[in-house]
């Protein structure tokens, strides 16, 4: 019987055009597509790009180096590869149009991609203040301390690699401050607190997306807004042989005359003696 077949050696014609465009990373908590040099949590990223002028019988290979790591699925215009297995570190990658012959034709630029599983460790991220810039007292907020800023600025410093710092009060997620050139971070609530006890915590995260552990959390409580003003309504002689309630602009000769009214539950009031403060109660 007669055997034929058909000798190729002439690459595919350079009339075509292939491209690596993006990489899928589906791995939590930073999912999407993702431009050559950033870096992945996803060890089996999906890349992405695509051709022009595919003929029939063609086949788009993806390298790394020499080695062939896949074979694409193309669909129109586009085409798509799972790799598998990457190791931790730096990624480069070429697509190749094959024809049906292997012959290899046009080559993509390279992809790069870095694979960064590590998550950043304790003392990453250091909290250094909890600032307050409303009203007549503005300070740092200390530990278990009251403020009256709805949206207090919670600042500190990150180590190398981590770039960006997410906030959160208790378990509530309030938004992300930029790493600066110089290590340090600085974030201030887009929307008021509410009023009461809150938590801010800090928690790194890299390139790749890992998340550090959260840093000890700093309590405060917001007050809102001042207290309804308080009122003196009895003063009361106690000394001598005329005693009880003092009349508004009255006489006395009770040098530690007893003074009683109302005001906001909590509050602390305190007591003015011709603009000198004299004592107070709660």
């Amino acid at each position: 019987d007669r055997f034929d077949l058909t000798e190729d050696r002439t690459p595919p014609t350079l009339d075509n055009a292939i491209a690596i465009g993006t990489y899928h990373d589906d791995v939590a908590p930073q999912t999407g597509d993702y431009a050559s040099g950033t870096s992945t949590n996803d060890t089996s990223p999906l890349l992405q790009g695509t051709v022009t002028g595919l003929k029939a019988g063609d086949r788009i290979e993806i390298y790394e180096g020499t080695e062939r790591v896949g074979t694409a699925v193309v669909s129109g215009g586009s085409w798509s590869c799972q790799l598998t297995g990457l190791t931790e570190g730096g990624h480069s990658y070429r697509a190749v149009i094959v024809d049906a012959a292997g012959n290899p034709g046009t080559t993509s630029e390279s992809f790069d991609l870095t694979v960064d599983t590590l998550n950043p460790v304790a003392g990453d991220v250091t909290v250094l203040d909890l600032y307050d810039d409303v009203g007549a007292i503005q300070a740092t907020i200390g530990q278990g301390g009251v403020t009256d800023d709805a949206k207090p600025t919670y600042s500190g410093t990150a180590s190398a690699g981590v770039v960006r710092v997410d906030v959160y009060d208790d378990a509530l997620f309030l938004g992300s401050a930029t790493v600066q050139g110089d290590g340090t971070w600085s974030f201030e609530p887009v929307a008021p607190l509410g009023n009461g006890p809150h938590n801010f915590t800090a928690v790194g995260v890299d390139a790749a997306g890992n998340e550090g552990p959260a840093t000890t959390g700093w309590a405060f409580t917001l007050l809102g807004d001042a207290p309804a003003p308080p009122a003196i309504t009895l003063v009361t002689d106690d000394e001598g042989t005329v005693q009880g309630s003092i009349a508004k602009n009255a006489s006395t000769d009770d040098a530690t005359p007893t003074l009683s009214g109302t005001a906001a539950t909590g509050t602390t009031v305190t007591v003015f003696l011709d603009g000198i403060a004299v004592g107070s109660t709660t």
